[in-house]
């Protein structure tokens, strides 16, 4: 299984096009992805972009080897946001999305992803159900937004 998922995750990581990976491989020692010969951290991916293209791929590819293997791994993804970090990168976050839609296609209803973003390609839109909040149609729906310009903005306590 170990030979099995290094070698999903080298596929999607040469299909997904990442700037700055040049070799991908997985450690049989902790189970973490390897890039360019080193163990992935947060340290070692540049952009944010790369990171998160890096981490789509490890989990498609756990859960689509899990599948194959029908081990009991978790069938759920949650992805918050990969077009923004991949902004400039758009044939990855192309890449991606398909990748994405191939997996939720491979066996109807035994994985769900859910993805926040801000827009999805054009191309990928009929392979998901998309939700859209805006202040007609808010993320909670029985809370009435009162309208642009009219929200108390909480201050980060980062600032």
């Amino acid at each position: 299984m170990l030979s099995a998922i290094e070698e999903e995750f080298k596929a999607v990581v040469a299909k997904l096009n990442i700037a700055a990976v040049e070799s991908a491989g997985f450690d049989r020692d902790n189970y973490l992805p390897v890039i360019n010969g080193k163990t992935f951290t947060k340290t070692l991916m540049s952009g944010g972009g790369s990171m998160t293209a890096t981490q789509i791929a490890y989990w498609v590819s756990l859960m689509s080897v899990a599948k194959r293997f029908d081990a009991r791994y978790p069938s759920l993804l949650i992805i918050d946001g990969p077009r923004l970090a991949l902004n400039t990168a758009a044939e990855t976050c192309a890449a991606i999305y398909k990748r994405l839609v191939q997996l939720a296609n491979a066996e109807p209803g035994k994985v769900q992803l859910l993805i926040s973003d801000n827009e999805l390609p054009e191309e990928y839109r009929n392979g998901f159900e998309e939700v859209k909040f805006d202040y007609l149609h808010p993320t909670v729906y029985t809370v009435r937004h009162p309208g642009e310009g009219r929200v108390d903005v909480i201050v980060s306590l980062d600032e």
